[in-house]
């Protein structure tokens, strides 16, 4: 994964398991943090979930497709250190030449607007080399 400006976020491995009922991802970052995400359509609500786990934070969040066809996850992220929790969301978009835009928002109640928290490009490893 590239950041907004090109320079590499950081690498995934993203795995399939309980027979295609969950993915797992797990990250590795370019300065050598970590963090997993379990992903699954919930048969509760009929959305897609997320919930990311890592020493920084926990995010719980879950949504769909949009109009646009990108993929949407609205919920909370609750950071470990503080225990403060606030509004989080993710979202999705395949481009043209096949990597995903991944765009993370925060919530800030001090100006009441949503805040960019981190914008990364998806290549899929061996695609660029």
């Amino acid at each position: 994964m590239t950041d907004s400006s090109g320079n590499v976020a950081g690498h995934n491995v993203i795995t399939a398991e309980e027979d295609g009922c969950l993915l797992v991802e797990r990250w590795t970052s370019a300065s050598g943090g970590t963090g997993q995400s379990y992903n699954f359509l919930d048969p509760s609500t009929g959305k897609w979930r997320q919930l990311w786990v890592s020493k920084a934070g926990v995010i719980d969040y879950s949504g769909g497709l949009t109009e646009t066809e990108s993929m949407k996850l609205e919920g909370e992220i609750t950071y470990q250190s503080s225990g403060q929790t606030t509004p989080f969301t993710g979202e999705w978009t395949l481009n043209d030449d096949g990597t995903v835009t991944q765009h993370f928002e925060q919530y800030n109640a001090e100006t009441n607007s949503w805040d960019e928290w981190f914008t990364g490009i998806y290549v899929r490893k061996g695609a660029t080399e």
